[in-house]
């Protein structure tokens, strides 16, 4: 794959994909923070849109973008990305020339596949070893859009937990537990399958959800007075879960997110948006500031147990880990439920989502 970075009018060729790639990095193929990989790099997260044979990814440390790439793999994928990537290169020339590389026009690489990047001025305030981890990261992610338009291929000794391929309900676990699958790990997959319920949950007039052997919950009315989930090991994964009662969409967060907090706090509302992500039925849940890059988790639908119905207004809190096994809420505001036909999505609220389904 070439890579080409407009700035500096450098090009290389990447070296081949690395095996174990793609799985590993699937959990961001739909944007989201980096923690959800790597917990030392919880300050930044990505943003996706994919098209068909390939796409763009922005990744941002905050409200500051500090790289937009284009991917582009099949023959059709160039007309729709290379517009992008060369409309942002160009607007800088505006705002920041000193980001431009005045003696070389950008041009189109001939041939996929490529990967071009646009560095944005706030890389400046990186450090260096900020900056190599970053360089590293583009060839990742181009390599895991890439993996996953070739239809996520199996690896050679990789569990089918790790390639999205699970096995069938009643199949032995391929974790080696000599449990079913649907006794053990169901529920516990990567990738959208973020916080995902297990096979079994039951609910209580008080207690909330208990999810069998792995999330206990006590409630007082929308509070969470009690939950076990930050000692389940879900949150040592870095993974979150939603939990909805007495009127409340509650999103608990692990403690590689609780940084990403005050990017939450500036959404007036909560979208929370039901679509189709990569043939799986996903939900997106956009902290809507007014901005043109709002703060977004998304997860897989089982994560949030019962939805509402479209159009409905709600609340929506965020959840951060207290003393022992109590819980701080860091923010509640009002929340809207809709649909759209593809996540991610972040939009903002449109009359049309009082009425659109997708089924």
């Amino acid at each position: 794959m070439k890579h080409y970075t407009l700035n500096t009018n450098h090009t290389c060729v990447q070296e081949d994909y690395k095996r174990g790639i793609g799985p590993s990095m699937a959990p961001l193929l739909g944007g989201g923070n980096l923690g959800l990989v790597a917990k030392q790099l919880s300050a930044f997260r990505v943003t996706v849109s994919r098209c068909k044979g390939g796409g763009l990814f922005t990744v941002w440390r905050g409200q500051e973008p500090l790289v937009t790439c284009g991917v582009a793999l099949a023959a059709e994928a160039p007309a729709e990305v290379w517009p992008q990537v060369e409309k942002l290169y160009l607007d800088l020339s505006d705002k920041d020339p000193h980001m431009l590389d005045a003696k070389h026009e950008a041009k189109e690489p001939a041939s996929t596949p490529w990967l071009a990047v646009v560095i944005l001025p706030s890389l400046a305030t990186l450090t260096q070893s900020d900056v190599s981890w970053l360089g590293d990261f583009e060839k990742c992610m181009a390599w895991t859009i890439a993996w996953d338009e070739a239809g996520r291929p199996n690896e050679p000794g990789e569990e089918a937990e790790a390639t999205g391929k699970q096995p069938g309900r009643n199949d032995p676990c391929p974790c080696g537990s000599g449990k079913k699958f649907k006794k053990c790990c169901l529920g516990k997959a990567s990738g959208l399958r973020i916080g995902g319920i297990q096979d079994g949950a039951e609910a209580g007039p008080e207690d909330g959800p208990t999810f069998r052997g792995v999330l206990e919950y006590s409630n007082n009315g929308p509070d969470i007075v009690r939950t076990n989930f930050w000692t389940s090991g879900l949150a040592d994964k870095g993974k979150f879960i939603i939990n909805c009662n007495a009127g409340d969409l509650r999103v608990l967060l692990p403690e590689c997110l609780e940084s990403q907090v005050a990017e939450m706090k500036t959404g007036k509302e909560v979208l929370v948006t039901r679509g189709r992500f990569q043939g799986q039925d996903a939900l997106e849940l956009c902290f809507d500031d007014d901005s043109e890059s709002p703060y977004a988790l998304h997860t897989g639908v089982q994560a949030a147990g019962l939805l509402p119905q479209i159009g409905d207004r709600f609340m929506a809190s965020v959840w951060t880990r207290g003393p022992g096994e109590s819980a701080v809420c860091q923010l509640r505001v009002p929340a809207r439920y809709r649909h759209a036909p593809r996540l991610p999505h972040m939009k903002p609220w449109q009359p049309s989502d009082e009425t659109r389904r997708l089924w």
